[in-house]
């Protein structure tokens, strides 16, 4: 899986017109060429600094299926976001929305990432 930002993301600041959000792209059935998908399934993908994580919604129902998640940190304080790939297919138009914002505590500003386990057998 791909997962490209199309454009610096304000935040749902953008306007109307401009794209903004991500294009996620899978391989094909042959495993040859990658195509873009609108709809990935049952699978979110947590976006960071330093690459993506795909995770199954049906394990972590706390997400939600064919989204984008990530956070832009501002001025005091780091929203997370999501962007629905599958708004497309259901004839809405794609659209950042915030699920959270978290204040920065006094002093102390890292940057978000997300943290995902690894499994070995």
């Amino acid at each position: 899986m791909q997962v490209e930002l199309l454009r610096p993301v304000a935040a749902s600041g953008g306007g109307e017109d401009e794209e903004e959000g991500f294009v996620v792209r899978v391989l094909d059935e042959c495993g040859e060429t990658w195509e873009e998908a609108d709809d990935i399934g049952d699978v979110a993908v947590l976006v960071d600094a330093s690459g993506a994580v795909a995770a199954s919604t049906r394990e972590c129902p706390g997400l939600r299926p064919s989204t984008v998640y990530f956070a832009v940190d501002l001025a005091g304080e780091t929203r997370v976001c999501a962007y629905s790939l599958a708004a497309a297919a259901k004839g809405k138009h794609k659209r950042i929305e915030v699920i959270e914002s978290i204040p920065m505590a006094e002093g102390y500003k890292p940057p978000c990432f997300w943290f995902a386990p690894v499994y070995t057998p």
